[in-house]
C-alpha cells in the first residue's frame, strides 16, 4: 500500500488565477492556505472579523499536504523530548492542546460539512 496524503486529491481542483493586482485593506492578513490557515479563517468568520488569506502556490499542498495535515496527541518522540527537557505538565498540557485541537477540528468538519 502505498502512502498518499490525501490533501493531495487537491491537485485535481483547478489551480485559482487569482493574484493580488491592488492593494487590498484588511484587518487581519493571513499568510498560507493550509490547515492552519483555514481553521485560523473560521475562527475570524465566527467572530465577524474581516481577513485575507494569501498562499504563494496553492492552498492545502504546502506542509499541510506533505504531513498530511495530521492532527494527533499520539507523537511519542515529541513527549520523549518534553519529559527530557521539561516535566510531566508541560508534557500533560501539549497533549491537552492537541486534544482540543483535535476536537474543534472535527466540530467545525461537522458544523460546516467538509468532506
Amino acid at each position: 500500500m502505498k502512502n498518499i496524503s490525501l490533501w493531495k486529491d487537491l491537485e485535481k481542483i483547478e489551480k485559482s488565477k487569482n493574484t493580488l493586482t491592488s492593494n487590498m485593506e484588511t484587518d487581519i492578513l493571513i499568510i498560507g492556505g493550509g490547515i492552519s490557515g483555514f481553521s485560523t479563517a473560521i475562527e475570524l468568520l465566527e467572530k465577524e472579523q474581516k481577513f485575507i488569506i494569501v498562499e504563494k502556490k496553492q492552498c492545502g499542498l504546502g506542509i499541510t499536504a506533505n504531513s498530511t495535515g495530521k492532527l494527533t496527541f499520539v507523537q511519542g518522540i515529541v513527549y520523549d523530548k518534553i519529559m527530557k527537557n521539561y516535566d510531566y505538565i508541560t508534557a500533560f498540557k501539549y497533549y491537552k492542546s492537541q486534544k482540543e485541537a483535535m476536537k474543534k477540528a472535527y466540530d467545525n468538519i461537522q458544523k460546516y460539512d467538509i468532506d
